[in-house]
């Protein structure tokens, strides 16, 4: 078996060269925490991140990425989320996607620190049944 099915915590936090994730990060299925945290140049997530079945944590403070993408909302045992920091450049707002009934099991929503503006956060936020904690400041 393949090292991606073993592996159930990938710490890549600090990378400061790291610009993208490569698109099989979708077939580490065992995955249960992410940290790109203080990758500053990482810009995006591939679409296959919400192939990530058992993420509960995923950690990406202080990226510069401003539009998760869609697929995000499929992570359905998430229970921790957070894009804290590091201010956009001038211009750049930060958008979340709709919800879908996604996101199930979220707890803890973190945008402390970036640039929201009305849109930026999706209409039916509300269908986040389980979130307790969403930092906005």
């Amino acid at each position: 078996m393949a090292l991606q099915a073993h592996l159930i915590e990938l710490d890549l936090s600090d990378m400061e060269k790291l610009v993208a994730l490569p698109s099989i990060i979708g077939m580490m299925k065992g995955l249960v925490k992410l940290d790109v945290s203080f990758c500053s140049k990482l810009g995006s997530f591939p679409q296959e991140i919400g192939d990530l079945e058992n993420l509960v944590k995923l950690d990406a403070n202080d990226t510069q990425i401003s539009q998760p993408p869609s697929s995000i909302v499929r992570l359905n045992n998430l229970i921790f989320l957070s894009f804290e920091g590091l201010c956009l450049e001038y211009g750049e707002y930060f958008v979340f996607p709709q919800v879908n009934e996604g996101l199930r099991l979220l707890k803890i929503l973190n945008l402390n620190f970036r640039n929201i503006i009305d849109g930026g956060l999706p209409q039916d936020i509300g269908c986040l049944s389980s979130l307790k904690e969403l930092h906005l400041s």
